[in-house]
């Protein structure tokens, strides 16, 4: 196994003219703090090259309170949700993870990019509760967050975006800002 190498590929949409290309780059950590993800697009005309960090994707997540929504997105029928498990929605340019929780007989939703590790993975995590709170464990280093108020469990500074839930007539809508 090659350790500490860059990871590059190729994720150029359809869409995109034969003159641009998108890649998306995977630095070591040992060139970084932290291992972080950059989408790098590169003009082949004009050379110009844009980075997006991971940070900044992060950051288009807040927390929405029941009574601050103004959009309610449908997100699909009860049974299109597993139980005790998590599932992905796209709303916008954000991926939101769904979590029926029917031992509790609720709902809950959360942004689906895991702050620690910056992966999309949330949805796919296990789901628990620590001393009655409803929490998911990030499927990459277990770090676990409150799905009532985002906050980390483990006591580290992360913590994930919520979204209040709606189940109407079998039907389950988010909330939403904008």
């Amino acid at each position: 196994m090659i350790k500490n190498k860059i990871c590059v590929k190729n994720i150029s949409s359809k869409k995109q003219n034969k003159y641009h290309k998108t890649f998306a780059v995977l630095l070591p950590s040992f060139l970084l703090r932290h291992q972080t993800l950059l989408i790098v697009k590169r003009g082949i005309r004009n050379r110009s090259t844009k980075l997006i960090k991971m940070e900044e994707i992060l950051n288009q997540y807040t927390t929405v309170h029941p009574n601050e929504a103004t959009i309610w997105f449908k997100a699909g029928k009860v049974e299109d949700f597993p139980t005790n498990r998590g599932g992905c929605i796209k709303y916008k340019n954000k991926q939101i993870a769904i979590f029926n929780f029917a031992r509790r007989n609720e709902w809950y939703a959360c942004q689906n990019a895991c702050p620690h590790k910056m992966e999309m993975v949330l949805a796919r995590g296990m789901t628990g509760s620590t001393d009655d709170i409803p929490k998911i464990a990030c499927p990459m280093h277990k770090k676990t967050f409150s799905l009532v108020d985002g906050s980390n469990l483990n006591g580290d500074d992360f913590k994930i975006a919520t979204y209040p839930i709606k189940v109407i007539e079998n039907e389950v809508f988010v909330g939403f800002l904008d």
